[in-house]
């Protein structure tokens, strides 16, 4: 189906791939670093600041998702997923 941000189910599947990379790296590099240095609770604090802030603006990302725009309308929402994900990972 073309619904959401129109995207079919294979280009959803390839921002999902992209972004499971974002993630594997973001707990092996980053995440006990963060929960090291400013602890569980101000890491949670962070993360879901993180999140918020980046979540708000997403109904402008609809924006672009005009077919019109080919492969370019995969990146915002790609672009905010593995940018989320610190935050996702710390908060949640």
């Amino acid at each position: 189906s073309r619904h959401g941000l129109a995207f079919s189910p294979r280009e959803f599947g390839y921002i999902q791939t992209w972004c499971a990379g974002v993630i594997f790296v973001n707990q092996i590099f980053f995440y006990q670093p963060m929960i090291k240095r400013f602890g569980p609770h101000r890491s949670f604090i962070y993360g879901l600041t993180w999140t918020i802030l980046l979540t708000l603006p997403f109904p402008i990302y609809g924006l672009v998702a005009d077919e019109r725009f080919g492969v370019w309308r995969l990146v915002p929402a790609g672009l905010w997923q593995a940018m989320s994900q610190p935050g996702f990972s710390a908060a949640f």
